[in-house]
């Protein structure tokens, strides 16, 4: 995905606002759908940690508490409950590319955020 970051945060205002344009109020697209892209799709409602591997890379850096919705990562539990977890709202959603653009939608606190990283893995010459 290429894009500006002014498009990015047309994008996930839209998220937050129900599939609602920010701008004009205008439905881009159905807050049914807003919803079923950000349920998880695992299944048996399972989390990420339980469907990665025990001796997968992933294993360690996933943490309990997250599913997988249409090309984004839900916050299903954020932990609190037990001092392990984030600040993240349940019900939260994020995804990131490449080049490390990342972003994250918080319905429940109207927020979202975008961050535009762009640096690709491996060697950095100076």
């Amino acid at each position: 995905l290429i894009s500006t970051l002014g498009d990015y945060v047309k994008y996930t205002s839209m998220l937050v606002n129900k599939g609602k344009c920010i701008e004009n109020g205008n439905e881009i697209i159905s807050s049914r759908v807003v919803d079923y892209m950000n349920r998880n799709h695992l299944p048996e409602n399972m989390t990420v940690k339980e469907m990665i591997h025990e001796r997968s890379y992933f294993k360690n850096i996933m943490a309990k508490g997250k599913g997988t919705g249409l090309g984004m990562v839900n916050i299903m539990d954020n932990g609190l409950s037990n001092g392990t977890g984030s600040l993240q709202s349940v019900g939260s959603f994020y995804a990131g590319g490449a080049g490390g653009t990342y972003y994250w939608v918080d319905p429940k606190e109207e927020l979202c955020v975008v961050f535009m990283t762009q640096l690709f893995a491996g060697k950095l010459d100076y």
